[in-house]
C-alpha cells in the first residue's frame, strides 16, 4: 500500500460504511488520521483535540497497545461532537430549504403576521390546513389537530374531559409550545390566556392548551377570509 495513504480499519454499519484510515498531508508534512462514514468525513486529526486523541486510539489499537483509557473517552466524545455538527448542518440545509419554500408562499407570510408566530409553525398550519374551507366552522378545525375536549355523555351525566389528540400530533405541539410563548410577544393572547387561567397555577396548562385552540382558529380564519393579523376583525380584546 502506498506510503501516502493507509487504510486502518474498515467495518459496514446500519447507518453506511465506517472507515479509518491515514494519509500524508504533505503540504503540512504530517500525517492525517481520518474517520470516514461513506464519503462524508466525521473526524480528522487536524480538526479537535478530541478528533485527535481519538485518531492516536485508532494507531495504538492497531498496533496492540492500548495506551490510557482516558483516550477513549476523549475519542468517543470526539466523535459524538462531530456527529452533532454533521446533524446540525442538516438541519440547517433543511431549515434553509424550508425558509426558501415558505418565502414564495403567500399564505406563511399571511400567518407570520400574527404577533408571536413564527416560520416553522406557520408552515406546518398551511400543509395541514391546505383548503381553509373544507372545515364547516372553527371547531371542525379544533377537532381536526385534536385540541377540543373529549365529551362524556350518559343520560343527565354531561361532562368535558382532556383533549381527544387526534390528528396531526406535530402540529398539536407547536400551537401550544407557541402558545407558551405568546404571552410575552402577543398582549392579546396574554389577556387570553389571563381570562383563561384566572390567574390560578393549577389552570396554567388547561388556559395554554385553549390558547393553542383559539391561535389555530386565528390561523385558519386568516387563511379562509385571505387576510393578515387584525386583532378587531377577530374579535380579539386585550
Amino acid at each position: 500500500m502506498s506510503l501516502l495513504f493507509e487504510e486502518l480499519d474498515y467495518r459496514p454499519t446500519p447507518i453506511g460504511e465506517l472507515s479509518l484510515r491515514r494519509r500524508r498531508e504533505l503540504r503540512l508534512g504530517v500525517d492525517v488520521l481520518e474517520i470516514k462514514l461513506g464519503e462524508e468525513h466525521l473526524m480528522s486529526s487536524l480538526f479537535t483535540h478530541g478528533e485527535e486523541q481519538l485518531a492516536e486510539l485508532g494507531l495504538a489499537a492497531h498496533a496492540g497497545a492500548l495506551r490510557d483509557a482516558n483516550d477513549l473517552w476523549r475519542g468517543h466524545l470526539g466523535t459524538e461532537l462531530s456527529l452533532l455538527h454533521h446533524l446540525q448542518e442538516q438541519i440547517r440545509h433543511v431549515e434553509d430549504r424550508l425558509d426558501a419554500l415558505a418565502a414564495a408562499d403567500a399564505r406563511t407570510a399571511r400567518l407570520r403576521t400574527v404577533p408571536g408566530v413564527g416560520p416553522r409553525l406557520s408552515e406546518a398550519v398551511v400543509a395541514w390546513i391546505d383548503d381553509p374551507h373544507r372545515f364547516p366552522n372553527a371547531r371542525g378545525v379544533g377537532s381536526y389537530v385534536g385540541l377540543v375536549p373529549r365529551r362524556r355523555q350518559s343520560g343527565t351525566y354531561d361532562r368535558s374531559g382532556r383533549v381527544t389528540k387526534h390528528g396531526p400530533g406535530l402540529l398539536r405541539k407547536l400551537l401550544v409550545e407557541v402558545a407558551w410563548l405568546m404571552r410575552q410577544h402577543n398582549p392579546h393572547a396574554a389577556a387570553l390566556y389571563q381570562r383563561l387561567s384566572k390567574g390560578e397555577r393549577t389552570r396554567r396548562k388547561q388556559a395554554v392548551v385553549a390558547l393553542g385552540r383559539r391561535l389555530l382558529t386565528w390561523c385558519w380564519a386568516m387563511l379562509r377570509d385571505e387576510t393578515d393579523w387584525d386583532a378587531q376583525r377577530l374579535g380579539v380584546a386585550a
